[in-house]
């Protein structure tokens, strides 16, 4: 019942709300930003620091892992 719950909590303050437009635009911003920062951090931060401990290439054991992915 918990999603039900906050979904009408959140969805009574939008409600309320007189400009859903600034709600929709920040809402855009913070999604946008987040996935950018996930994108900066397993892209660019996380390799580095593979690479750093173990001198191998991390794409290529990013690559290893793409079957089990698929199969999970």
């Amino acid at each position: 019942y918990v999603p039900f719950g906050i979904m009408f909590l959140v969805g009574s303050k939008i409600v309320e709300m007189e400009d859903v437009v600034l709600l929709v635009t920040s809402l855009g911003k913070y999604i946008f930003a987040s996935i950018l920062g996930h994108i900066i951090h397993g892209g660019i931060v996380l390799p580095l620091i593979y690479f750093g401990f173990t001198r191998t290439n991390p794409f290529s054991f990013l690559s290893g892992l793409i079957t089990p992915f698929t199969t999970a």
